[in-house]
């Protein structure tokens, strides 16, 4: 229950980190 909670937030991290990168790096 609790880890798959983690994996969701790493999962939203990860995004969220990538998303921003990729936009600016082009």
């Amino acid at each position: 229950m609790l880890s798959s909670f983690f994996i969701q937030l790493s999962d939203i991290l990860g995004a969220v980190l990538i998303f921003p990168s990729s936009c600016l790096g082009n």
